[in-house]
């Protein structure tokens, strides 16, 4: 055996690898596709929670890793984030800005969603291309707001000696119209249990709301064809008609796979060979069961110790073929084995006592020199050419060549054709512990809570992170460990295929990998077996997104022969927060390519094309439709378990309820209509929905049918809709008492001169008399410019500055909606907060009109100015921060009901030098536990950060499902 060969050496291997005369069936660029790869991406996404009621809000902190060592993105600085259907129909979709690896954004959940699946999907344009990095995807549930009845149940199929029984049991959720589980609520039940066409029992029992009751039914000796019990339950009677039909499998088709190390079988070698089993639902089964060859003899035993996973080892005989026989719940299934094949090699990793790669071949591969490759993240780690004079050599993994997470050992002949290979994991501790540490061990109702957050490597020493952090309510937010943390996606999760069990698992200690569970994983998600390879590497069809791209082509209106386009001067301009100008020429056909920086929101662009004698191009300006969205095989999702999740379910709707309830008529409360309006997603009935509430409705087609008519969007709004022109002069607005401004709480740095319009509002500073404020703007169903906007200084200034130049030839239609509850939904929760006056003592909201603008589609407008070309530019999605109230404030006193699922979101938590930070937030209303979640990334490293911890918000009795004594 030859091995830790001198360097120059190894230098040779490289370049006999990718020169070597190789073998007819394989080639130079064959043993490259194998082992070389393009530098990839990853992405993980850290959500808020993953069950949500429409009208919620999706609150996401992203985190990026590029090339061969995975750090920190550099690559990619827009970051796609789409939110889809179980069909595969995208309904929302953001760009957010990649900055130092993370990017942060958030997705509002329509009130016309249905309750159902969902998919958040994060990647990068550089994701598009083969082998660059796959998406990252979030599987969220949305619940109806709607039910007030509803059932909770978990069948169980119990195995006794003397027969088996069914047990089921059941309680019943019905809220009253306070959104409580009145305790007195009773109804009578109808029972009826049928295996095929055989009733089994049918009984009416008397059940009590939030009571556990419980049905049970001995089971007859099955028939071979009896493979489900239907348990209906129906309730009629004066207040109630309800039905629902459980369908519970008490067999079930299960498949087991079997997966030989290294690949394959080979003749007279023993071998390890592990497996998994998986039902029906596509989750793990645990099974056992026997080896049996073609004569009935027992050849090996076996039985799944993980997640239905297993190995055993065996010697097998080319002549002769093997089969598993397994028993599960009542019912024997058979199975091949994979056929050994006469000649090859058997590979077997091992850590003990250190990490060393067992290579056995038959006889015909023994006087051959045999090469191992190393690789990992599509780089080549080491090489290592070895003879094999026996039947079996022992050769060292030089593991300290890799970095933490899952490498792959390939065994190639000497014709550098591969042999044998298998994935392996490597453990190098390089991940950050983060605790979060309360500053008291109880907590009231509205009251401060401080945590500490404390960020150590492995070895205790600080660490600067970069960290996201949300606090739930534990009761709310359903099953939390189906979310996979950073630690177990960047080094396991996004590195195999396939569907992955709690993921976690195999990461729950934070200074040690359950190496044994996560071995038999790669051995089975992770098997690795050589087909032949005749395609040639996919080249890249995409680059890192770094700024914009805008291309087209030029049509001239009379056609010229020979006429060189490469003459025509094109010039971009685009005004946004800033003013962008680029110069640039086409090719000869005409065709056109340029970029322009990232924008937030939406610029006004213009492109501009003359002729060398400096005059306007007549013809057209044709832009290219924006990339169709990205064709991603779609996730696996496993089916449902039997029983739905309803009690975190109850909880969330008792909490909007209460919230609906306690909000009244009273203008000086927390006032937050629940009823949402589309803001995403073109509404074609835009018109007719809200029309009736209209103030006017202007067509521009009609009274403005050359686009020039008004001098800007502001001049339009001031003419047909008796808007108000506001000029702020050092800082403060030139209104006088009867006018609304958010001056006073800026900086006072906004540049004099600043224009912009305000339209009427509603605010109890003049007892219910409309005053002025700054109107919400939403355009194509976009929320353009909120009361969100309003309370930063830059992004005030960014918005109305393109505000007042987007162009009124690009609209189709306007419209104003009054300040009334519409209006009120597209608004920030913070706005509604606001005192315009604070030597007030009304304390309360303002209610804006609200200002709905239609575009043309493709990039179209009014009247045709000859050379140009105006288009609104798509640009990012501004980040928005999580509103959560602070009761030490008047707010504290408010009668709203606070129950939020959410508490607190941070998509920007930084630990210092000394590896610590502080957070401050308040509890709200509900007396239950709460769940703090954080990940992250070394400010430097990349290496993933993870904790969490539970915190009580009460030393009281804790509030388990509010159900009321009194109808």
């Amino acid at each position: 055996m030859k091995s830790n060969l001198p360097h120059y050496i190894v230098i040779i291997l490289f370049a006999l690898f990718f020169s070597h005369n190789l073998s007819a069936q394989e080639s130079p660029e064959t043993g490259k596709q194998l082992f070389q790869a393009a530098q990839g991406e990853k992405v993980y996404l850290h959500l808020d929670r993953n069950t949500f009621l429409p009208g919620d809000t999706i609150w996401a902190k992203a985190y990026l890793w590029f090339g061969y060592e995975q750090l920190p993105d550099t690559a990619s600085r827009v970051l796609h984030l789409e939110l889809f259907d179980a069909q595969g129909k995208v309904l929302q979709n953001k760009k957010l800005l990649i900055e130092n690896g993370t990017a942060n954004g958030y997705i509002r959940i329509d009130s016309s969603f249905t309750a159902g699946k969902y998919f958040v999907r994060a990647y990068t344009r550089w994701m598009q291309n083969p082998d660059a990095g796959e998406p990252f995807y979030q599987t969220i549930t949305v619940n109806s707001p709607k039910d007030n009845f509803m059932v909770d149940y978990s069948p169980v199929i119990v195995k006794n000696n003397d027969g088996d029984s069914l047990e089921v049991r059941f309680r019943f959720l019905e809220m009253n119209t306070l959104g409580d589980l009145n305790a007195q609520y009773k109804h009578p039940v109808n029972y009826t249990l049928s295996i095929g066409d055989k009733m089994m029992e049918a009984k009416q029992e008397i059940t009590s709301n939030a009571n556990e009751e419980v049905f049970r039914c001995r089971l007859p000796k099955l028939e071979t064809t009896d493979s489900t019990a239907v348990l209906n339950l129906s309730i009629n009677d004066e207040r109630l008609s309800f039905q629902k039909q459980i369908r519970i499998p008490f067999k079930e088709h299960i498949d087991v796979q079997f997966f030989p190390e290294g690949g394959a079988l080979v003749d007279g070698i023993k071998s390890r060979v592990a497996f998994k089993a998986i039902g029906s639902d596509g989750l793990s089964r645990e099974v056992r069961g026997f080896i049996k060859n073609e004569a009935g003899d027992t050849i090996s035993r076996f039985v799944s110790s993980l997640k239905g996973m297993g190995s055993f080892e065996f010697k097998p005989e080319v002549r002769k073929s093997y089969f598993a026989l397994i028993e599960y719940n009542h019912q024997q299934y058979k199975f091949s084995l994979p056929v050994a094949q006469p000649e090859g090699c058997v590979m077997k990793v091992s850590e003990k006592p250190k990490p060393f790669l067992v290579l056995k071949s038959s006889l015909a591969q023994l006087s051959f020199k045999k090469y191992i490759v190393g690789t990992s993240s599509g780089k080549i780690r080491f090489v290592m050419a070895v003879d094999v004079p026996k039947d079996s050599c022992f050769i060292p993994i030089p593991k300290d060549k890799f970095p933490e997470g899952i490498g792959r050992l390939t065994v190639l002949n000497h014709d550098f054709k591969p042999l044998c290979e298998r994935l392996f994991y490597v453990e190098k501790k390089n991940r950050i512990k983060v605790e979060v540490i309360p500053d008291s061990l109880v907590y009231k109702n509205r009251s401060k809570v401080t945590l500490t957050v404390k960020a150590t490597r492995p070895d205790g020493s600080p660490a600067e992170t970069d960290l996201s952090m949300a606090v739930l309510d534990r009761q709310q937010v359903g099953n939390t460990e189906n979310i996979t943390g950073i630690q177990a996606y960047k080094l396991l999760e996004s590195e195999l295929k396939g569907f992955i069990e709690n993921p976690d698992f195999y990461f729950k200690s934070d200074s040690s990998v359950k190496l044994a569970a996560l071995d038999l994983l790669l051995l089975t998600q992770g098997y690795r077996r050589f087909l032949s390879v005749t395609e040639s590497p996919a080249k890249a069809l995409f680059q890192p997104e770094k700024a914009f791209e805008i291309s087209g082509k030029l049509e001239p209106s009379k056609k010229k022969k020979n006429f060189d386009f490469r003459s025509i001067d094109m010039t971009l301009f685009c005004q946004n927060k800033n003013s962008f100008l680029n110069q640039f020429l086409p090719d000869s056909t005409g065709t056109f390519k340029t970029q322009m920086t990232l924008i937030f929101g939406k610029g006004s662009a213009l492109l501009q094309a003359k002729t060398p004698n400096k005059k306007p191009l007549e013809g057209r300006i044709v832009l290219d439709e924006p990339l169709a969205p990205p064709q991603f095989n779609p996730p696996f999702l496993p089916s449902n378990t039997l029983a739905p999740p309803s009690m975190d379910y109850i909880r969330q709707l008792q909490a909007a309820r209460k919230a609906e309830l306690s909000q009244g008529d009273n203008p000086d409360k927390w006032h937050i209509t629940l009823k949402e309006v589309t803001v995403k997603g073109r509404d074609r009935n835009w018109r007719r929905n809200f029309a009736s509430n209209a103030l006017k409705i202007v067509n521009l087609d009609s009274i403005d049918p050359n686009g020039n008519r008004y001098k800007s969007l502001y001049d339009l709004l001031i003419r047909e809709f008796g808007g108000k022109l506001e000029k702020v002069v050092n800082g403060y607005s030139n209104n006088d008492g009867t006018m609304i401004t958010i001056s006073e709480y800026l900086t006072n740095n906004i540049p004099q001169g600043l224009e912009t319009v305000l339209l009427p509002c509603i605010t109890n500073r003049r007892l219910g008399v409309p005053g002025y404020y700054y109107p919400i703007y939403v355009i194509d169903d976009y929320i353009y410019f909120n009361t969100s906007d309003d309370l930063d200084e830059n992004r005030f200034i960014a918005s109305t500055n393109s505000l007042s130049v987007m162009r009124v030839n690009e609209i189709k239609r306007i419209m104003v909606l009054p300040p009334k509850d519409i209006a009120a939904s597209y608004a920030d929760p913070a706005l509604l907060l606001i005192d315009p006056d604070p030597n007030n003592k009304c304390k309360g909201g303002i209610k804006q009109s609200l200002v709905v603008i239609e575009t043309y589609s493709k990039n179209t407008y009014r009247g045709n100015p000859v050379g140009i070309k105006t288009f609104l530019m798509d640009g990012l999605d501004a980040p928005r921060a999580f509103y959560a109230p602070r009761y030490d404030r008047p707010v504290k006193n408010n009668s709203r009901f606070d129950g939020r699922a959410t508490l607190f979101w941070s998509p920007s938590i930084k630990t210092d030098s000394t590896g610590t930070a502080k957070v401050d937030f308040y509890t709200g209303d509900r007396q239950t536990d709460f769940k703090v979640i954080v990940n992250g990334i070394g400010t430097y490293s990349g290496y993933p950060a993870q904790g969490e911890t539970v915190i009580n918000s009460t030393a009281g009795p804790k509030e388990k499902l509010n159900v009321a004594n009194k109808r």
